[in-house]
């Protein structure tokens, strides 16, 4: 699988489809050239669309839900 880079600003995702890191910055450095303050360039997310990988919202919330399945678990004890 190919690794995909964005666009990301302030707001999420702003361009995708792109395949190269420096594709990826050239079309930020336009953002900004724009007036997108925020642009910056960043690997997506390959299990979800529209988020950066490196602090996808939705692998935390997966994350989060999995650490309070396990401490269910553990909870199920009964005392004797």
């Amino acid at each position: 699988m190919a690794t995909e880079y964005g666009v990301f600003n302030d707001e999420g995702l702003v361009e995708d489809h792109l395949w190269s890191l420096g594709e990826a910055e050239a079309a930020a450095a336009q953002h900004r050239a724009q007036g997108d303050e925020f642009a910056e360039a960043r690997e997506i997310c390959p299990d979800h669309e529209g988020q950066p990988k490196d602090g996808c919202e939705a692998c935390e919330d997966e994350e989060s839900s999995d650490e309070q399945g396990d401490e269910d678990e553990d909870s199920w004890h009964i005392a004797a």
